[in-house]
């Protein structure tokens, strides 16, 4: 009796391993498609509404009830603002059915799915700015530094912008001159402290602004 009990033990324990492994497999599987469909979907349609840290939460929401019936979506929609609505409705969950034609299931995979997709976020918004503006932090900046460097290279309008601010933070962190866990509301609250106390870069920003409006 014990040595049945026991063969049944190894048994399901070689069941549970073999299971694992399918999963594993399952799950690379997954994975591969969207590291294969994700940056071209990035690139057309860049959401970098979803870098602020508080949208993380609505993408998981939305992706819980991507599966759900139509009427589930559309509450969804009705709490989310214009623009962002509409990238959930006509790009994001049209996304979702092009990548289920290719072998994606969403279905427990809710979890990979946003991370993947916030990741190459992240990325394609980093190199895009690296591109327009170039090396932020030079060796040896301290936060008031890069701070100056980023208010005389980044017009007025944008320089609190989702987008912007996220490459500022992804610099400072990289170069350890701010912790992993600054927030994006943290660093912006320095950056505008740090441009209220110093009247040059008022003047600065209010020069530019004369030389838009001149003829």
């Amino acid at each position: 009796m014990l040595a049945a009990r026991k063969q049944r033990l190894q048994t399901f324990a070689r069941w549970r391993r073999q299971m694992n492994v399918h999963e594993r497999i399952r799950e690379n599987e997954q994975l591969a498609i969207l590291e294969r469909e994700m940056p071209r979907f990035i690139n057309m349609t860049m959401p970098v509404f979803l870098l602020r840290p508080e949208m993380e939460r609505k993408l998981h929401q939305f992706l819980q009830t991507a599966d759900q019936q139509r009427i589930s979506s559309k509450q969804f929609f009705k709490k989310s603002g214009h623009d962002q609505g509409r990238f959930y409705q006509n790009e994001l969950l049209v996304f979702i059915k092009y990548l289920r034609r290719q072998g994606f299931d969403l279905n427990g995979h809710e979890a990979l799915f946003a991370h993947v997709l916030l990741n190459h976020l992240a990325i394609s918004n980093l190199q895009r700015m690296q591109k327009r503006y170039g090396g932020l932090a030079l060796r040896g900046d301290s936060l008031t530094d890069v701070f100056d460097r980023y208010l005389h290279l980044v017009d007025e309008k944008d320089y609190t912008s989702v987008g912007h601010l996220e490459y500022l933070r992804q610099t400072l962190v990289s170069k350890r001159i701010v912790p992993v866990t600054m927030s994006q509301n943290k660093l912006k609250r320095q950056l505008k402290q740090y441009e209220k106390n110093h009247e040059d870069l008022q003047i600065y920003k209010f020069e530019k602004r004369l030389q838009k409006n001149t003829n």
